[in-house]
């Protein structure tokens, strides 16, 4: 039945046990739901593959690595055995920076790069830690990326040690700017390892973990408050009033050490080099250049062969698969949803919402995105057309048009700031 089944699988792998009865029936057979599960674990594994054959594969995955990119890191840990057990190599972790992406960062990004690490599924577990960067048109740029056991400060460290091995060191000579959730050690190894670099932190991770021991209605307003203040006395006011209101919520916020902010806001600065009828093209950096961006992606990254093609290597043993730690109660399904998403609407929904308010900003509406969700507080046109003061009939169509735009605007920013935070 699972040879029967593989095809199918492949093509819609979320077959439930009815599609995949009504397939096997053209066969003459008319399985029970324990055989069906069974027949589609087997059929899958002959799709996705094994994990136990993929850990073992990763020392002969490393050397192929180096061979086909030559300059790249692959660096495997393995876990210390007990004193009764044969010295074998048992996976702990691994950490993988190609030289082409090591190469593009280094000449066509700004020095900037964000930490977070995800949990992984499968029947192993783990921690899935990655670097990204920021390419000249804002997109992120992957520099590498690390599994390990846990996310602690052991784990980050290894990892900034080989991420610190593939930059050549973080020198004095650049503006290191590192962008966490200040998680678990993260903080600890940066400041231990790279005490120069610029440390700033996301907005939305942090409440995300605030809100974890100190939740509430009103810490949140108060955080938001302060984090989105642009002058001293707006943020000492919303902290002050935190403090008053939750005092251990404030005591966490304030072991945050603070970063100092100097320069005019990129919006007031946009405005003073266009009344000044200047280009404002010469003001960007250098790093949102088309040159810089083409130098980012100008690396290649050679294909590796099918491991059929592999030449052997029996040199090389293979790792032992690392413990099964299995948590209390039913293994979840579904994802986590972050604080800042409403609950009662699905998440494809809100992604589509946010697409349709950004496509309402530009020239050519697509017809089926001219719909988005209703506005929270109406446009002064719309006031002023429920008030009787203007109606459509001695309305100029370009002045609404610019007034419906302007607020389509204001709503969608503030939507980007509930949704992905400012950074501290």
């Amino acid at each position: 039945m699972a040879d029967k089944l593989v095809d199918v699988l492949r093509e819609n792998p979320n077959m439930k046990c009815r599609g995949m009865r009504h397939e096997l029936q053209k066969f003459g057979v008319n399985p029970s739901y324990m055989q069906l599960y069974r027949a589609k674990k087997i059929a899958m594994l002959s799709i996705e593959g094994n994990h136990a054959t993929s850990f073992g594969m990763l020392t002969k995955y490393a050397e192929m690595v180096s061979r086909t990119n030559p300059g790249s890191i692959f660096k495997l840990q393995y876990a210390h055995e007990m004193e009764d057990i044969p010295p074998t190599p048992t996976f702990k972790r691994a950490f993988m920076g190609l030289k082409a992406l090591r190469d593009g960062f280094l000449e066509g990004c700004s020095p900037f790069i964000g930490f977070d690490g995800c949990h992984m599924k499968g029947p192993y577990g783990g921690v899935l830690l990655a670097a990204v960067g920021l390419d000249g048109n804002n997109g992120l740029y992957l520099l590498a990326f690390a599994i390990v056991e846990v996310e602690c400060k052991d784990s980050w460290g290894f990892f900034f040690q080989c991420l610190e091995t593939m930059l050549g060191g973080f020198t004095y000579d650049k503006p290191w700017t590192f962008m966490t959730d200040r998680q678990k050690g993260l903080v600890e190894c940066i400041a231990e390892m790279v005490p120069h670099a610029i440390n700033r932190k996301c907005a939305r991770h942090i409440y995300a973990n605030l809100r974890q021991t100190q939740p509430g209605v009103m810490v949140k307003k108060l955080f938001w408050g302060a984090a989105r203040a642009y002058n001293a006395s707006d943020f000492n006011s919303a902290m002050l009033a935190l403090r008053n209101h939750k005092p251990a919520a404030h005591d966490w916020l304030m072991n945050i050490e603070s970063v100092d902010v100097s320069g005019i806001p990129c919006k007031h600065a946009a405005l003073a080099i266009e009344h000044k009828r200047d280009d404002i093209e010469l003001y960007t950096d250098s790093s949102f250049h088309k040159s810089m961006y083409i130098k980012a992606y100008s690396q290649k990254i050679h294909a590796i062969p099918d491991p059929t093609f592999w030449p052997s290597f029996n040199v090389y043993p293979e790792s032992i698969l690392p413990p099964i730690k299995r948590m209390p109660g039913r293994p979840k399904k579904h994802r986590r949803r972050e604080v800042e998403f409403d609950e009662n609407v699905p998440f494809e929904e809100a992604v589509r919402a946010v697409k349709r308010q950004r496509s309402a900003l530009v020239s050519e509406i697509p017809l089926e995105c001219q719909e988005g969700p209703p506005l929270t507080q109406p446009s002064q046109v719309e006031a002023n057309a429920q008030d009787g003061l203007l109606t459509p009939t001695n309305m100029n169509p370009i002045s609404v048009q610019i007034e419906v735009d302007a607020a389509v605007a204001a709503f969608f920013e503030d939507e980007l700031n509930e949704i992905y935070g400012c950074y501290l």
